[in-house]
């Protein structure tokens, strides 16, 4: 039996072809997918072509999520438990001294650049309860749709019935969670269908009405409930008294949409726009369902989750995006194998691999219920290693293509050329030549320091991936996996050293507005985030 999850992700231009390969490929007798039924259309497609039987079952959202009808308005409204999301490393760490600053709490950090571990570390000291009851204020008056049970969701999988449709257990650092209030029926307001959302459920809306009751979460109901009307007053999404509820702010980017279990009680957007590496756009709203979904997931401390905005002007274009029915995913994305590419290039000796790539993509030949992937990595690397082509074999340029490196990563890209030419010159790329830069004796006391051991760990990441595909070419794995994981406890140690340095008051007056700047007006995020 295989699992998929998170099986929309399927029609993501960048990395959907790595779901459709496992989904296609995988040698199971049973494969259960989960995800949102919006990839409904084209999972029927695909499942029919693989002669394979499909069986659907629909979930619901076992917490309630509350749109919340105010913006938070001031940092030093920050309660625990909230997350701040913002989409540059610079807005991210700018949050942090202001969270600290201004509402005096102290704030963990999330986001791509950083190394697994160290985004483990800071998810685990978010979620950690703190010694004494958390309290805090969010000042916002709203109410909220749900129905007896929650939000309805969808999970299909060939084959069999499904897994759980998405509703995870929480790693342990979560602590136990806490029994819910029994579910209150409110007065009927008649039939209203609610909007499926993006993940696992349904999103539920709020009006400007206060006074009532923050809603419960149920455990019980059918697909067929209606809808009762229930809401919570000016406490809405304040901070809980109960021990198990964290009292830590968490400021990330989208890194935080998966793979990692949070105890999560509001998602607040600090923007609607991200860099996206080529301009400044609004947010899709599968990618606001999908991180707005992080708040009160069930297995959390928290009865109901809530979302809003850090500024009221955004908060209708927040309510339209949760309002708004998920788009169908009528197409999966689709890549050819490093293998198959490779072969199609030793057929055209005299071209570049950079040019067998875009002939390859152009006659390609498709069936409607696919769409040929973003391959804008490969053909960047390929382009970079021109000067090799006939060095190296098809494969081997093939395999330096699919590496995991950002050509608009400076530290990394110009890691993998060197080691690229070392491996065509010498035959062999031993740990003295991984990087000039050297690891710090202590851990790093400013940001920019920080910066610059995140590149060094992603150079090692590099090379450890190189390591295990030419093992007789690069001999220094032992050597390279116990740098890189020094560096990460250097950045982990860097990260409790930053949270406890005293916030710059100057910093807080010059930079009020760093997050609007960044994302809105179109400053490039070039600290090397890699964020999606």
């Amino acid at each position: 039996v295989v699992v998929l999850d998170e099986i929309q992700m399927l029609g993501d231009q960048l990395r959907g072809w790595a779901w459709t390969r496992a989904l296609l490929g995988v040698a199971a007798r049973e494969v259960h997918v989960a995800g949102d039924s919006a990839v409904l259309p084209v999972l029927r497609v695909l499942v029919a072509e693989c002669g394979d039987e499909l069986q659907v079952r629909r979930y619901r959202r076992l917490s309630p999520l509350v749109v919340q009808s105010e913006a938070l308005g001031s940092m030093a409204a920050v309660a625990g438990g909230d997350c701040l999301v913002a989409f540059s490393r610079r807005s991210l760490h700018g949050l942090r001294r202001e969270v600290a600053r201004r509402a005096g709490r102290e704030a963990c950090l999330v986001y791509g650049a950083l190394p697994p571990e160290a985004r483990r570390q800071q998810a685990a000291l978010f979620n950690r309860p703190p010694t004494q009851s958390a309290t805090g204020n969010s000042g916002s008056d709203c109410s909220t749709y749900t129905s007896d049970s929650g939000s309805s969701s969808s999970s299909s999988c060939s084959s069999s019935s499904s897994s759980d449709g998405g509703n995870s257990t929480a790693s342990a650092a979560m602590g136990p969670r806490p029994r819910s209030l029994p579910a209150r029926q409110q007065r009927r307001n008649g039939p209203y269908e609610p909007t499926e959302y993006g993940e696992h459920g349904a999103w539920v809306t709020s009006s400007s009405s206060a006074g009532e009751r923050e809603p419960s979460r149920s455990r019980s109901g059918s697909p067929g409930s209606e809808m009762h009307r229930s809401g919570c007053g000016s406490g809405c999404g304040s901070g809980s008294s109960s021990p198990s509820v964290n009292s830590h702010v968490l400021c990330a980017s989208d890194a935080i949409g998966m793979g990692l279990n949070l105890n999560i009680r509001r998602v607040i957007f600090t923007s609607l726009h991200k860099y996206d590496g080529t301009a400044v756009r609004p947010l899709q709203p599968s990618e606001i369902r999908q991180i707005a979904g992080r708040a009160g997931r069930f297995a959390s401390s928290h009865p109901a989750g809530y979302v809003t905005t850090l500024r009221a002007r955004d908060l209708p274009a927040l309510h339209r995006a949760l309002a708004l029915p998920p788009e169908p995913i009528t197409r999966a994305c689709l890549l050819p194998s490093s293998e198959a590419l490779a072969a199609y290039a030793a057929l055209h000796p005299d071209r570049h691999l950079a040019t067998s790539l875009l002939t390859f993509a152009a006659t390609a030949k498709l069936g409607e219920a696919y769409v040929y992937g973003n391959y804008d990595g490969m053909y960047g690397i390929a382009s970079a290693l021109r000067e090799l082509d006939g060095a190296l074999s098809a494969e081997e340029l093939m395999l330096f293509c699919t590496a995991p490196a950002d050509m608009d990563d400076a530290a990394v890209s110009s890691a993998l050329l060197h080691f690229a030419l070392s491996y065509c010159r010498e035959g062999r790329v031993g740990p003295e030549g991984i990087s000039d830069r050297s690891l710090p004796p202590t851990a790093p006391t400013t940001e920019a320091e920080l910066k610059r051991l995140e590149e060094l760990h992603r150079v090692y990441d590099l090379y450890v991936w190189l390591c295990y595909r030419l093992p007789y070419a690069f001999t220094g794995r032992e050597e390279a996996e116990a740098s890189r994981a020094a560096c990460g406890g250097l950045i982990e140690e860097g990260l409790e050293r930053l949270a406890a340095a005293p916030s710059s008051a100057e910093f807080g007056r010059r930079n009020h507005n760093y997050h609007h700047y960044n994302a809105e007006e179109g400053e490039e995020d070039k600290d090397g985030d890699g964020e999606p």
